[in-house]
């Protein structure tokens, strides 16, 4: 009885020690995203890229424990379709935006209809989530102001 309260206690130890280290990465992930971002938009690539690299080195040490998490997929997947801090990589952009999608997160749509257009999926299935998003004008206009050039070549 004791050894088996000794393992429950030292396996809980160990599960919630890799949960609590998961999720500090995460937080330091997207502080690194956030303020990765907010330099690429003010001009300094060096230091923005940098940072989103640290970004994406942290959300890829939590995926190992939260794979169908919809937001971290999403960050992945923009850091990848964007090619922030690591090279563009559409195929595995895809994968993660494609996932975030899949687990509700709505705006995903926007980067997954240009993903596929840039891997030149099939005309109608890029027609028929083009119209999915334009059904939905919280996510259109998510589109339009992030992607205005690229999104309104799609009309």
């Amino acid at each position: 009885m004791k050894k088996t309260i000794k393992t429950l206690l030292i396996f809980s130890i160990l599960f919630i020690g890799t949960f609590s280290f998961a999720g500090m990465d995460y937080q330091k992930g997207f502080m690194y995203y956030k303020k990765g971002i907010k330099l690429l938009k003010s001009g300094n690539e060096l230091k923005g890229q940098a940072l989103l690299k640290k970004a994406l080195e942290k959300f890829l040490k939590v995926y190992e424990t939260k794979k169908d998490s919809a937001i971290l997929n999403y960050y992945i997947g923009q850091i990848y379709f964007n090619g922030w801090g690591t090279k563009k990589d559409p195929e595995k952009a895809l994968k993660y935006i494609k996932t975030a999608y899949e687990n509700g997160t709505d705006k995903a749509a926007c980067e997954l209809l240009l993903i596929k257009k840039e891997l030149h999926y099939p005309d109608i299935e890029i027609r028929n989530l083009f119209d999915k998003i334009n059904k939905h004008a919280e996510i259109k206009a998510y589109c339009e102001r992030n992607y205005p050039k690229k999104f309104s070549l799609l009309k």
